[in-house]
Formats: C-alpha cells, structure tokens, sequence
C-alpha cells in the first residue's frame, strides 16, 4: 500500500498527500487537489486534481495519476473541463529534462516508460513525438515525430522525422527525414541527421528560419551545418533559398583565443533575381572580417580591424 498507515479496507477519499517507498530506493511522495482514492484489492492508487507524484529525480504532474503497487507503475492521463476541453496533460520530468504528452506509463523498477503525443523541448528546438520510450539509460527512442524551431503547438514548418533517438546533453539522431512548410513536402530530405544537443559544441544541423509569405516569396533562410574545428576555431555553413528563385551561401568563422584577440570571418555570394514584380538580377558577393585584439594582449601595440566588403554586380536580362 502507499501509505504506510492505511489499513486494509479505509478509503483514502479526502486526504491529499503521503509518501511510501513501495519496495524501492527512494521514497515516492504524491499529493492530489482534489482526493485520493485506494483500491486495496487490486493495489491500485488514484491521485484526483491537480496530481503530482515524485520519485528520486522524476517528477510527473497530472490531472489524474494512477499508482500500481504490485507492479511498481504510474500512468498519468489529462482530464476534460465542463467544455470537454483537455485540462492537466501530463508533465514528466527527470534530470531536468522535461516532456509535455498525452499519456504516459512509466515503470519506477526497470524504469523504462512509454509516452503519446509528446512535445518537448530539446536546445533550440521542439520535438512532437506521437509514440515514444523512455529507456533505463534515460535515452527517448521515437517514431513518427517532428522537429522545429517554431513554438506553436501545430508548429508552421518542420522537420519530419520517421524515427529519431535522443541522447539527452548530447545529440539527437534520426532515420530518414525530410521538410515540410505548412503541412506541404519540401523536396528537401536526408536519410539521416544529427541535431546538436548539448551545451558544449557538436557538429550539427542548424534548423532554418522561414519566411513564408515575404516579398522573395516563401523559403528557407540560413539552413547550415556547424563544425567545431578546435578549442579556438568555429565555422558555420548556410544557405538560403526563396521561391523567386533568389538563393545564397554564406561560410562564419569565429576565432578566440583567451586574453589575446577575437574575431570573425564571412564570406558569401549572393544570386539576387528580383522580387516578384521586378526583372533586375545580380551577384552579390561578400567579405567581412571583423579583429578585436584583447587590452591585456600588448601594453604598448595594439591591433583591431573592421572590414566589411558588398559587391553589387547586376546582369542584363
């Protein structure tokens, strides 16, 4: 039973919190607004309103939770206000990481734990998950998901993923996956990717800004890869394509050496064919370099540069 003072047959009808450590490690500690219900047959404990439960460094916040004693599980599920509209989803978190979903089970022994329709935040981006796992090494193994940069619950633009791992802190990798913008299929795919995920530096895609009804038309902006070369090197690939047929590179270096000097290198080309209403065309071409040399570097000499180049090269029809 969970609570260590409820006798076999009372009803826990009232009471809103208690702990027990249920044949684990660490106690569990739940709490409910609402009431909290004991099925003593089936071991079975319902937690009502506004419902949380805390384990060692999980932490699951429900409208409805129910706990498993023979098994060792909790499942969590949202309710429905007096419109019929979802109210409480469940919040699962553990080690920081937190996931918003529909469902949840999860099991505190060989902790593995099964979750639906998922959203969760991962870097600077979001992850939509209609199934996923929790493994014991805290890994998410997921199948039919989304990846995006935009914040909306029905995000505009995404990346569509078929199957996808995260490896929280560090990275996440994906089966085939391709772009979609407004729900419409880009014919931009990959049959795998790796998505930085961490706070020290990975080589990793960087997810696009989009612009879909600008005066270029629609289309992807600074699409990239990121590539540390070293402990004072950094470089940073782009691309941008818009429907009018305007498209660009650009290649970012950063440099920095502590106490000495920092600075940053951009190189790109741009091909410029007007907007919707326009006829004009051009190469533009582009050179930045940009040197802070540090105070502390040299008492009597010091260096800094600002250079900044746009070429504007325009072709006849």
């Amino acid at each position: 039973m969970l609570i260590i003072a409820l006798t076999f047959g009372s009803s826990l009808y009232g009471q809103k919190n208690g702990s027990q450590s249920i044949g684990l490690d660490s106690p569990v500690h739940y709490s409910a607004d609402d009431s909290i219900v004991a099925d003593i047959p089936n071991q079975i404990v319902r937690l009502y309103g506004d419902a949380n439960v805390t384990y060692d460094d999980i932490i699951l916040d429900a409208e409805l939770i129910e706990i498993d004693l023979n098994n060792n599980e909790v499942s969590a599920h949202y309710g429905l206000d007096s419109l019929g509209n979802p109210v409480g989803k469940p919040v699962f978190t553990q080690g920081g990481e937190e996931i918003r979903c529909e469902s949840i089970k999860y099991n505190f022994d060989t902790k593995q734990g099964y979750i639906t329709e998922v959203r969760t935040e991962q870097g600077d981006g979001y992850i939509h998950m209609a199934e996923s796992k929790i493994h014991p090494n805290e890994e998410i193994h997921l199948k039919d998901g989304k990846y995006t940069t935009c914040d909306a619950e029905k995000p505009h633009y995404h990346f569509q993923l078929s199957k996808a791992m995260i490896i929280p802190e560090k990275r996440i990798i994906t089966g085939p996956v391709y772009m979609k913008i407004l729900n419409v299929p880009l014919p931009i795919a990959a049959p795998f990717a790796f998505l930085p995920n961490s706070e020290t530096r990975k080589h990793g895609i960087i997810i696009p800004e989009f612009a879909l009804a600008g005066r270029f038309g629609s289309g992807l902006k600074d699409l990239g890869y990121y590539i540390p070369l070293n402990d004072n090197w950094e470089t940073f690939i782009y691309g941008t394509l818009f429907t009018t047929g305007n498209w660009g590179l650009r290649n970012e270096t950063n440099y920095y050496k502590r106490y000495k000097y920092r600075g940053n290198l951009t190189f790109g080309y741009e091909r410029f064919n007007g907007y919707f209403y326009e006829e004009i065309k051009s190469d533009n071409y582009t050179v930045r370099w940009n040197h802070n040399q540090d105070a502390k570097a040299h008492p009597s000499v010091k260096f800094n540069s600002d250079i900044n180049f746009i070429s504007n090269n325009p072709q006849n029809s």
